[in-house]
């Protein structure tokens, strides 16, 4: 699954592994939540000279952070202090809250209730999880004491449905790997935080399946991009 992500994020992101504006030698690079490593490795191959650092190196864990930490403002300053002066620090993170600019997507459907049902984990957990939509990062990077922070939006297809060759192959990636193993996904948080039982989490990762693979429901995820800089006389 790891590797479909990784290859859906390299078409969304123009096939770049980063937006900071990096200089050729840079010494040192750490990459949270690292998974797989295929980010990492690729780092390296591109900053030869570069000590690339990963965290939580794992062939079957996933490589996001969302729903996972508590405090993000807290943890943006705990690098904040380990970072030199001059340095970038980059977020990629997804808002749970699909979009829709054609009203094809119902309000009853299940890719709808997908927002309400984890921004309800949110609030019941204390976590975050609409990403996006909350201005965690760039508020959270801020507090921090980041400077010179820049947001970039993508907009990512759950189906192959766009008509645009690029929009359609990012469609295509992004449907294959949020349809691999929704249960597993939802066990924890839907199952024992919402309490819903077994047949309940089968029958709404049916109807999931069944609406991602409906090229006439045109929904999106956005996926955001937050870059901070720490300040040189810091």
């Amino acid at each position: 699954m790891q590797y479909i992500f990784h290859h859906f994020q390299t078409l969304l992101f123009d096939g770049k592994l980063h937006t900071a504006p990096l200089k050729d030698d840079i010494e040192n690079a750490l990459n949270v939540a690292t998974s797989t490593g295929l980010w990492a490795v690729d780092f390296a191959d591109e900053y030869p000279k570069c000590n690339v650092y990963g965290t939580d190196i794992s062939l079957i864990q996933p490589s996001w952070l969302t729903g996972v930490i508590k405090d993000w403002t807290a943890l943006y300053k705990e690098a904040y202090k380990c970072m030199k002066p001059g340095a970038w620090i980059e977020h990629i993170d997804a808002e749970v809250n699909l979009v829709c600019h054609d009203g094809t997507m119902p309000k009853e459907s299940a890719i709808n209730q997908w927002g309400e049902i984890w921004s309800e984990v949110g609030r019941k957990t204390g976590l975050v999880f609409n990403m996006v939509n909350s201005g965690c990062m760039e508020n959270g990077t801020e507090k921090a004491g980041f400077t010179n922070i820049q947001v970039k939006d993508y907009l990512a297809p759950c189906s192959p449905w766009p008509e645009d060759a690029k929009a359609k192959e990012i469609g295509l990636y992004q449907y294959v790997f949020l349809i691999q193993d929704i249960e597993g996904f939802l066990n924890y948080f839907i199952g024992r935080i919402m309490n819903w039982s077994d047949k309940e989490m089968a029958t709404y990762s049916a109807c999931l399946r069944k609406e991602y693979r409906d090229r006439k429901i045109h929904a999106y995820f956005k996926w955001r991009v937050v870059l901070a800089q720490k300040p040189l006389d810091a």
